[in-house]
């Protein structure tokens, strides 16, 4: 099953094969997943919880509902699974919308059961050892969040083309901070032994 996409943005047609590609793409079924385009922007509110500030998010039945916007109450409270894509997010490219929605969708395989972090956590616990990590990094240093990158490079490229993800790649390198991480990104993709799979 596809996920229900729906939102009150200009781009939702343009978006929604695209969206759909990445649960086709593992072939996972995404019954119960609502995935939500919003138009507003909430960068600015200061009443908003800071979730809405972030590009998107996977929101899980049980959160709190503190902080959340009035006209999205209703959908938060009546599905046990949302994926909400900011304004700012989707009025980028198209590639790191891919990217964005493919780590969030990978968020909602792990809390179905779907993956299994172990593999992932034993490597970080081994590679932190080894260079003396102080616990301060990106969130590249945790399992579900490094899996979900790994997830959503693979998703791209499969989506895109190889040749749109190095323009994307190089793109988010020509920032200092972009870099740094995906610098980090490459050297944990390399060092990952071949049982791991993602």
């Amino acid at each position: 099953m596809s996920p229900q996409i729906i939102g009150d943005h200009v781009r939702l047609r343009e978006l929604v094969p695209s969206l759909l590609s990445v649960s086709a793409q593992v072939g996972f079924s995404a019954d119960g997943l609502v995935v939500y385009l919003d138009a507003m922007d909430y960068s600015n509110c200061t009443n908003i919880r800071d979730d809405f500030k972030f590009p998107a998010f996977f929101w899980r039945e049980g959160y709190s509902l503190n902080g959340v916007p009035s006209s999205l109450l209703p959908l938060m409270r009546a599905n046990a699974a949302i994926i909400w894509l900011s304004k700012s997010l989707l009025e980028s490219t198209m590639a790191r919308v891919i990217w964005v929605y493919a780590h969030e969708f990978r968020h909602f395989m792990q809390w179905r059961g779907a993956v299994s972090l172990m593999p992932l956590q034993n490597f970080l616990r081994e590679r932190h050892a080894v260079e003396g990590f102080s616990g301060i990094g990106t969130q590249l240093e945790k399992p579900d969040e490094l899996d979900s990158e790994l997830f959503a490079k693979r998703v791209v490229n499969a989506v895109i083309g190889e040749e749109a993800f190095a323009q994307y790649l190089g793109e988010c390198r020509s920032d200092p901070k972009g870099d740094v991480y995906f610098r980090r990104f490459s050297e944990l993709e390399t060092l990952l032994p071949n049982h791991v799979k993602v």
